[in-house]
């Protein structure tokens, strides 16, 4: 329920005041004055979903009347305002979320600038359509950015491999058995085999 302001209320034959000084919705709905202005998101229309916000205009009570808002069938009360100093009714109410689909009627009961009971009334059609309708998010694209972090990763993961493959390259160099290295041939940088030597030293 939406907050209370102080407003007139006078017993009449459509409705008694309560304790707390608001009208009193009847057990059915009560016999329409005039209608009530509905309007949710900036567009008029009678169909709502369960839990909607709906901003309710009317005139014609009496200045500073107390009025009740109730939606029937079964009369729950959405909110206890007043009129301003001319006689106009601007309040938004809330549907209760639990409010069965199928038709209502959103009732506003008050004086009237001629002292007798009067209700503002709206049809509504309540449906779960309104509220995927009004749920759904127009579409968006991916977002497909720089991921700056994903590259970090890529880029560490780039560099620790080429570690290990660079030291597995040196444990292979040296684990190699010494006698795999050919010798080095006469007159090149290493010394002339030993037989060699003893053949050329003989020869008179």
């Amino acid at each position: 329920m939406y907050g209370r302001v102080t407003g007139i209320c006078l017993a009449t034959t459509l409705f008694i005041c309560g304790v707390a000084g608001f009208p009193t919705a009847p057990s059915s709905v009560p016999a329409s004055s005039g209608s009530l202005t509905l309007t949710q998101g900036g567009g008029s229309g009678g169909t709502f979903a369960p839990g909607a916000s709906i901003e309710l205009q009317g005139s014609g009570f009496a200045p500073d009347a107390a009025v009740t808002v109730a939606i029937y069938s079964q009369p729950e009360s959405l909110a206890e305002t007043a009129a301003d100093h001319q006689g106009h009714l601007d309040v938004t109410v809330q549907l209760p979320a639990t409010l069965e689909t199928g038709r209502h009627t959103l009732v506003a009961l008050g004086v009237s600038a001629h002292g007798t009971g009067m209700a503002l009334t709206a049809p509504i059609t309540v449906t779960t359509a309104a509220a995927s309708s009004a749920g759904s998010a127009p579409a968006q694209l991916a977002w497909t950015g720089f991921n700056l972090i994903a590259y970090l990763m890529t880029g560490l993961l780039l560099v620790v491999a080429g570690l290990v493959l660079i030291r597995t390259a040196g444990m292979r160099r040296r684990l190699v058995p010494a006698g795999a290295i050919a010798p080095a041939g006469p007159g090149r940088h290493g010394a002339a085999p030993v037989g060699e030597a003893d053949e050329a030293t003989d020869v008179d």
